[in-house]
């Protein structure tokens, strides 16, 4: 499944923040369950058109935090049906070892090494995406 992210209402490094995910999609990779009526174990590559990236930035002018974050593949997802039609299925994502790298770190913003790149980032989150008749997992 291809998803584009959408986000509202964040909250980075403990300031407000805003997530521009333009150009960039989720591809997700939905595997086997390991026994009936479990969850399907997967994984989701982060995939950016062009020079695009996914941009996080908290805090207000004078004191802001921004990390960008690019392609990547094969980060660990799960992926569980929800009961009754439509049949919707639940994203619960508990990514770890995201590839990141920090850009602004004025002022107040916790985060320091601006220019440095690292692999430790961690996401984590549940999404429901609604089923049509084009989507459908079936147990």
């Amino acid at each position: 499944m291809t998803l584009h992210p959408s986000y509202e209402k964040c909250k980075a490094f403990g300031l407000t923040a805003t997530v521009d995910t333009e150009g960039c999609d989720y591809l997700v990779h939905v595997g086997e369950a390991p026994s009936p009526g479990s969850s399907y174990l997967g994984s989701t590559d982060i995939e950016c058109a062009g020079a695009n990236l996914i941009r996080i930035t908290a805090g207000i002018i004078g004191n802001r935090c921004e990390v960008q974050i690019g392609s990547q593949t094969g980060l660990v997802s799960e992926v569980v049906n929800k009961a009754g039609p439509p049949k919707d299925v639940e994203l619960r994502a508990n990514i770890t070892g995201i590839t990141y790298k920090i850009t602004k770190d004025e002022g107040t913003c916790p985060l320091s090494l601006a220019g440095q790149t690292f692999s430790g980032g961690d996401y984590k989150g549940n999404t429901t995406l609604v089923g049509s008749s084009a989507i459908f997992i079936s147990d």
